[in-house]
């Protein structure tokens, strides 16, 4: 029989199934194949009915004229139903399997997520938490089971204990919220809430999904410092032209009365006001080099002249912090190829962090030394102040990694300097000791004029 197929019409499990009752065919074999020869194989057609649910038919067949007896259609009849309710049971097994593995398929997505996710019950308590939730809470699994929103959120009001509403026509809610972890330690975060429904529509859970925007908001100060930057560097940009020219004028008079024949305390004066007025002119001149906008530029660059630049500009903060500095720069004048403010600004960063690290220390030096080793130029800025330890030099150049207390630093200043250097085709490293010094090292590609 297998692989025949009826004619629809002629069927006799079609007819099975619609009336819900045996069916006698007379020859079910030579029906299929020729619907109108004479039929002499005898045949029955019993519904599989499990449950209200028609699961198919039972289809026997004889070579003799007995199925058609009480007692062979009565036997027939009883194996039906249990037969019915093995294919019910297979079909149910198999649904089972379905969705256990489809479970297991969001389990493992659930858990591997890198995003903290979190299922309540009705009570708003934590049912599940994924691992991402466990190393951002700082929780064991077995510990935050059974936690209550309360426990996470610093202003609980803003998600309350009982499973909040969600307007008809959104599936999701969103909102930002501060949280708190087991330690006690807090982070901003945007949360989104779902509800978990049951079949009949009822709400029985929520899932939370939970991202920290501790490094958005930091890019977001850096962006915000950063303009701030920019519009006090237009500022100083202003201010410092309409300084140099009485600044010049200053200088040029002094000069003027130098020539002349001054004597005593009248020669120390004007002395004092030329010298005083070139040194502030000096300051300015260093400002607009700093302050001025240009694209990336790949010029010959001296290092000993930027070194000085810079140490100019940070002469004032040194002195009032007592810090005493030392510049040993090498007397061949070395030059290496770049943007000479990108290189000013690396090591402006260094010698702010220098000063930094010498505020509470008891020697306060700094220098800042420049040699030529082989084909490269090499300067370094060492200081004298608390150290890091192992573990904080090794992350120093890492983006958004500080030490300096909130509102100090961003965290990007060495990483920033990081890049530069690299972009230069050099290399930057560190050493510290805790409470002896730290020690930056730069190295950067030589250029020898005379090979050009």
């Amino acid at each position: 029989m297998e692989g025949i197929v009826a004619p629809v019409a002629r069927s006799s499990v079609r007819v099975a199934l619609a009336k819900e009752e045996p069916i006698f065919v007379e020859n079910l074999r030579e029906k299929a194949h020729n619907p109108d020869r004479v039929p002499e194989e005898p045949a029955i057609t019993i519904p599989l009915i499990a449950s209200d649910r028609r699961m198919g038919v039972l289809v026997v067949t004889s070579e003799t004229p007995q199925l058609q007896t009480g007692p062979h259609v009565d036997a027939l009849l009883r194996l039906a139903p249990a037969v019915a309710l093995a294919m019910d049971v297979l079909r149910l097994s198999e649904d089972e399997q379905r969705m256990h593995a489809r479970e297991r398929t969001l389990a493992a997505a659930l858990a591997t997520m890198d995003q903290p996710v979190l299922i309540l019950g009705v009570d708003a308590k934590v049912q599940y938490a994924n691992a991402a939730a466990i190393r951002e809470y700082g929780y064991d699994s077995s510990e935050i089971t059974g936690l209550s929103v309360d426990d996470f959120v610093v202003a609980s009001a803003q998600v309350p204990t009982t499973i909040p509403a969600i307007p008809q026509d959104q599936t999701l809610w969103t909102g930002e919220h501060t949280h708190r972890r087991k330690d006690g330690t807090e982070f901003p975060a945007s949360v989104t809430l779902s509800h978990i429904r049951n079949a009949s529509d009822e709400i029985i859970g929520l899932v939370i999904s939970i991202r920290n925007l501790t490094e958005e908001r930091k890019v977001a100060d850096h962006l915000g410092r950063t303009e701030k930057l920019a519009a006090i560097g237009e500022l100083v940009a202003g201010v410092a032209h309409e300084l140099n020219n009485p600044l010049t004028g200053i200088s040029t008079f002094a000069q003027l009365l130098l020539e002349d024949k001054l004597e005593g305390e009248q020669l120390e004066s004007v002395s004092l006001i030329k010298r005083e007025a070139d040194r502030a002119i000096g300051v300015i001149r260093d400002l607009l080099l700093f302050a001025r906008k240009t694209d990336a530029r790949d010029v010959t660059v001296d290092i000993n002249t930027i070194v000085q630049h810079t140490v100019r500009l940070r002469a004032l903060a040194s002195r009032s912090s007592g810090i005493e500095v030392h510049m040993q720069l090498d007397k061949s004048a070395p030059k290496v190829r770049g943007d000479e403010q990108k290189l000013q600004q690396v090591l402006l960063n260094l010698l702010v962090n220098a000063e930094s690290a010498l505020r509470d220390a008891k020697v306060r030096h700094l220098s800042v030394i420049t040699r030529s080793k082989k084909r490269a130029v090499v300067i370094v800025v060492s200081d004298t102040g608390h150290g890091m330890t192992p573990s904080v030099s090794q992350r120093v150049f890492e983006p958004f990694f500080t030490t300096k207390p909130p509102g100090e630093g961003t965290g990007l200043g060495l990483s920033v300097s990081y890049g530069i250097i690299q972009a230069h085709g050099g290399t930057i490293s560190v050493e510290s000791t805790p409470d002896v010094g730290t020690t930056f090292t730069i190295s950067l590609p030589l250029y020898d004029e005379a090979a050009k």
